[in-house]
């Protein structure tokens, strides 16, 4: 009953670092301030073909992600064996058997207690730093296709057709609008 409770203490406290991993963090978004300054002051000439470029520059900085999934691949071997070390050391000591026992609370000590303080933060670390990595890549994925897109509207013409009422002469009619 005793191994029991101590295998449901060791998930628990599994459960909760791996809950603290998968937290969201609140991060400032840097095209949402600039859209902010631009709609406090309308006189403001802004470049978007810099600006874009500037986001894209700042996203691809910290947009690599492969040594995370490297350090995940490290750190998962280590936290799996360390893992089933404990719970065959739990068993081990829950048996009832003296020398099983001590055999148990070695293997613990010795062998899955080393796994799990090397693997555990390895794997945390990365997949923390591989989901911030991935969604720069992606956010700088959605900026590069979005300024391709702003570059080819800035270099067409656009008509806008409107249709146009005046209450005093009693007449409508259609007003043409030529962008360029």
């Amino acid at each position: 009953m005793n191994c029991y409770k101590n295998i449901i203490i060791m998930l628990l406290l599994i459960g909760s670092l791996f809950c603290n991993t998968f937290a969201t963090e609140s991060e400032p978004d840097p095209l949402k301030s600039e859209t902010e300054l631009s709609q406090n002051n309308s006189k403001t000439e802004i470049d978007s073909i810099a600006v874009y470029e500037y986001l894209i520059r700042e996203y691809s900085e910290d947009a690599s992600y492969a040594q995370n999934i490297v350090g995940m691949i490290i750190g998962l071997p280590f936290t799996i064996a360390g893992s089933v070390i404990v719970i065959g050391g739990l068993a081990l000591i829950s048996s009832g058997n003296a020398l099983a026992g001590v055999i148990g609370v070695i293997a613990i000590l010795i062998c899955a207690s080393p796994a799990l303080l090397i693997g555990a933060p390895i794997l945390i670390y990365n997949y923390k730093k591989y989901k911030v990595h991935k969604r720069n890549a992606d956010k700088r994925d959605e900026l590069q296709e979005a300024l391709e897109q702003y570059k080819q509207r800035q270099h067409s013409i656009q008509v806008v057709i409107t249709p146009v009422t005046n209450l005093e002469s009693s007449s409508i009619g259609l007003n043409a609008t030529l962008r360029f």
